[in-house]
């Protein structure tokens, strides 16, 4: 059976996220700055149909679903030589974690993400564009079927494109990533390919020996094989990074299907390595957030560099390519016995996508056009309470300029753009004196942030009459950081009512005015949803338990974040709260 590239309508339950906020993200996500990103607070409950435009590709062994408008990933793979007992819908057997419904749910970084597929990741991990549409192509050409998925996306201006192919009697899916630095700037980036996978009590990790390091430590190490293999037999959360291997295989085989995931690369092209799991009562709990049908969740990762803390630099014009593999296995045996494939990829590299199809991009790309051709006439219009703001991966400074001498909205827009990329004296500039409060509101945030200058931000946010919760918050903790918990009051009380970014909020100044009980009846009275990786509430209990001469741990469960170490090993991980609140930390580089 000749390959074959073609679209594959699918329709899933879908949840929206909504905004936490309209006003751009200046000086959030210490790991990876969302600017010029939204972030969500909640999720809708009831799910509503949506038909999703699909581009598949199959021969007679696989059938792979890439879903552009979930950011590329490839949503299911199917491997038609292999049957399970469960006997799932369509050929064959899955090998991933096909998600029966689109249900995002609050894992960093913008507070929006699905359990689904192969995540592709680039130039953070997770991307800040993997449940967002980009662009796509599909084509058959030389004898093969190919899919290719990518964009230029707007923090940076880093470009990147996965081509998917596939070739007649192939039994793998060939994976090839090509990545590109067109600015002017040197840039920081890294690339994973997060491969969710069913998580059951009997998933082995199928890995070769070495030793590895551990997800979010700096010293701890260990060695594979450990003395657990299976999902069931690990009770915690636990990442794992490979760091000698020199194994081509990798991936998680289930025993009871009889079936697994295999990945295949080249250690010396693709080194990274990595599994992850919630942990056995993990992944029960977070089965029943992430899906609907309750399914267990695990991942097998691979990556450009050997753990996730790494980073590279690509210089202007650099860039890089490599090619993995992507297979079923029927035993065990399959990972032991594999060997690189070399199919034979004659299409010429692809055509790099840029940022025609990104609704938030078309703006500013027609203000480019304006600049570019001196047309004011063509100047877009511009509202600075909208979510569209300037890419910082754009080249914008001298359209701005031209276009705030013609309108004066864009000044606001030239200083936000300057404070996103880090040039916070020419943004203080372009600021100076601006009436327009969302303006004033940039320059208060750079004189707190930047400038450190508390007197100056807190008379540029007063008399700021902005109803946005995202810049309530910020003036909340602007108030604490000078100390004036009155004031706080004040705005705490403009604050939606029912949310659970202003319960913390009132914790926080109740552990800060001298009331710890008063908090902790308030953080255990509420219901709060799980959350990985973020450690407010953890915060607020221990400071308001030490408050009370109380032991700090253990931390209860019913808070819904990550556990952590006990006090007497290591500090609460600081939260984004705890950042705000009682540090300033280092600006993000642009």
């Amino acid at each position: 059976m000749p390959a074959r590239a073609y679209p594959f309508p699918l329709t899933l339950p879908t949840r929206t996220s909504e905004l936490a906020s309209r006003l751009a993200p200046l000086f959030e996500g210490e790991k990876a700055p969302l600017y010029p990103y939204t972030y969500f607070v909640r999720t809708t409950d009831e799910p509503q149909p949506r038909e999703y435009r699909m581009l598949a590709l199959e021969n007679e062994h696989l059938r792979a679903l890439v879903a552009p408008e979930l950011g590329g990933r490839v949503y299911s793979l199917r491997d038609k030589r292999l049957r399970t007992p469960e006997g799932r819908e369509g050929p064959g057997a899955e090998l991933l974690y096909d998600n029966r419904s689109v249900k995002p749910y609050r894992i960093e970084p913008r507070n929006s993400w699905i359990s689904a597929g192969i995540e592709l990741n680039f130039p953070v991990a997770h991307s800040h564009t993997s449940l967002e549409p980009i662009a796509s192509r599909f084509y058959e050409a030389d004898g093969r079927a190919y899919v290719e998925v990518g964009e230029t996306e707007r923090r940076l201006g880093l470009t990147w494109v996965v081509r998917f192919s596939l070739g007649e009697g192939e039994a793998f899916l060939t994976q090839e990533t090509f990545l590109h630095n067109p600015t002017p700037r040197a840039c920081r980036w890294q690339f994973w390919a997060n491969a969710g996978v069913d998580g059951f009590d009997d998933t082995e990790f199928v890995y070769p020996p070495a030793n590895v390091h551990v997800h979010g430590s700096k010293t701890e190490r260990g060695v594979w094989p450990a003395d657990w293999k299976m999902l069931g037999d690990r009770e915690d959360m636990l990442g794992l990074f490979w760091l000698d291997h020199t194994e081509v295989y990798f991936g998680a085989f289930h025993h009871r299907l009889g079936v697994g995931l295999m990945h295949l690369a080249d250690p010396a092209v693709v080194p990274g390595m990595k599994m992850w799991t919630f942990g056995k009562a993990g992944t029960r709990e977070w089965a029943k957030l992430l899906s609907d049908d309750e399914r267990g969740y695990a991942e097998v990762q691979s990556g450009a560099f050997k753990t996730q803390e790494e980073f590279g630099t690509f210089a202007p014009g650099e860039s890089a390519y490599y090619v993995e593999f992507w297979t079923g296995a029927s035993s065990l045996e399959d990972y032991r016995k594999a060997v690189l494939p070399k199919p034979k990829l004659g299409a010429p590299p692809p055509k790099w996508f840029g940022m025609e199809h990104i609704p938030e991009a078309r703006r500013w790309l027609a203000l480019g056009d304006a600049h570019r051709t001196n047309a004011p006439a063509a100047i877009p219009a511009y509202d600075p309470s909208e979510t569209d703001w300037p890419p910082s991966g754009l080249e914008l400074e001298a359209a701005l300029r031209w276009a705030a001498g013609h309108r004066p909205e864009y000044r606001t827009a030239l200083g936000t753009w300057l404070a996103a990329r880090g040039q916070y004296k020419q943004a203080t500039a372009a600021l100076d004196g601006i009436a327009d409060p969302y303006g004033r509101r940039v320059s208060g945030l750079m004189a707190w942030r930047y400038e450190k200058d508390l007197p100056k931000a807190r008379r540029l946010f007063d008399g700021l009459n902005l109803k946005d919760t995202g810049h309530l918050l910020d003036y909340d903790a602007l108030l604490a950081h000078c100390g004036d918990h009155a004031a706080r009051q004040a705005v705490q009380d403009r604050l939606p009512p029912d949310e659970s970014r202003t319960a913390e909020r009132k914790a926080d100044l109740l552990v800060a005015t001298g009331r710890p009980q008063e908090a902790l009846d308030l953080i255990m009275a509420r219901k709060w949803w799980r959350r990985h990786e973020r450690f407010i509430l953890t915060d607020i209990w221990r400071r308001a338990r030490a408050a009370l001469n109380q032991p700090q741990d253990p931390v209860p469960e019913h808070l819904g974040e990550d556990k952590v170490p006990p006090v007497s090993e290591a500090p609460t991980p600081h939260g984004p709260l705890d950042g705000v609140l009682r540090r300033l930390p280092e600006l993000p580089a642009f």
